[in-house]
């Protein structure tokens, strides 16, 4: 109630517009375990969303550096995510989907795996 009092006693005029909610996703890509393989990994990510959802971060697109490691151990990438969206619904939830490739010596990539979090 005292909120209601305060925008309509302001000289603000506000739209409809300014009352959306905002989600805001902030985390790590920690990194990979059980690697089969010895040659260099690397994730490539990005954020899918419904038609209600507008990103307002510049970049919704993530890489990775080339990581090498020995078989069966773990692979850090400690890649930042930091995302900013606007919503008029939860319908259409952002999901990460992520492709993890290898480079073997020849830089030849392959595709190892394709995953996503929602």
């Amino acid at each position: 109630m005292e909120l209601k009092n305060k925008l309509l006693h302001s000289n603000i005029e506000y739209k409809a517009s300014d009352f959306k909610p905002e989600v805001h996703f902030i985390g790590q890509i920690v990194g990979a375990s059980n690697i089969l393989d010895s040659d260099g990994i690397f994730l490539e990510a990005f954020f899918e969303f419904g038609n209600e959802w507008k990103c307002l971060s510049p970049l919704y697109t993530v890489q990775t550096q080339t990581c090498y490691t020995n078989v069966g151990d773990f692979v850090a990438f400690a890649h930042q995510l930091d995302l900013h969206f606007t919503t008029q619904s939860l319908f259409g939830w952002p999901k990460l989907v992520a492709r993890m490739w290898k480079l073997d010596e020849t830089n030849k990539i392959d595709l190892c795996n394709l995953f996503f979090i929602q």
